[in-house]
């Protein structure tokens, strides 16, 4: 989405993009509970794969008609891949502290996310009951991922300012 847009199209556009995604996974997770009743573990995950490849060949489609990219004469002059972000990285504070907050908070979501599948594969009783508590799971937050910023963004920025919400 950076490199498609202008600044200001994608500031249009990246609410519509994100709020899309967020529907689109509630409805997925809903779709997802009420097969679960009907389709075991391996037909779902058949489904599962055919829907990403579907994605893939949508997204394939608005790439070759979406227009081309930026040129490389107007990207930024320095690019020079993962070596340098990885040393612009350890020389700026702020980003080691971004990069570091971002990793811990990568570890403590995979931790409680093992904790969360084991507690709940040791109390199911069938592989239907499992799809159906993920994808209820999944769908509650998708709700509140959306619901919540929906509710609270204009009071948050309005008492907090830019910096207090984003914090």
């Amino acid at each position: 989405v950076n490199e498609r847009f202008d600044p200001h199209t994608a500031r249009q556009v990246v609410g519509r993009i994100g709020t899309g995604a967020s529907i689109g996974g509630m409805l997925g997770g809903l779709l997802t509970w009420r097969a679960a009743v009907l389709i075991g573990v391996p037909s779902m995950l058949l489904a599962m794969a055919a829907l990403t490849l579907g994605c893939l060949l949508v997204l394939e489609f608005f790439n070759r008609t979406g227009g081309s990219p930026p040129s490389p004469a107007a990207a930024p002059a320095v690019t020079h891949g993962p070596a340098y972000a990885f040393r612009l990285i350890r020389s700026q504070p702020y980003l080691r502290n971004v990069a570091l907050l971002m990793g811990l908070g990568a570890l403590t979501e995979a931790v409680l996310d093992y904790v969360l599948s084991a507690a709940v594969t040791a109390r199911s009783t069938s592989s239907g009951t499992l799809i159906s508590f993920f994808a209820l799971c999944h769908t509650a937050i998708g709700v509140v991922v959306l619901g919540l910023p929906a509710a609270l963004a204009r009071r948050s920025l309005e008492r907090l300012g830019l910096g207090g919400t984003l914090a």
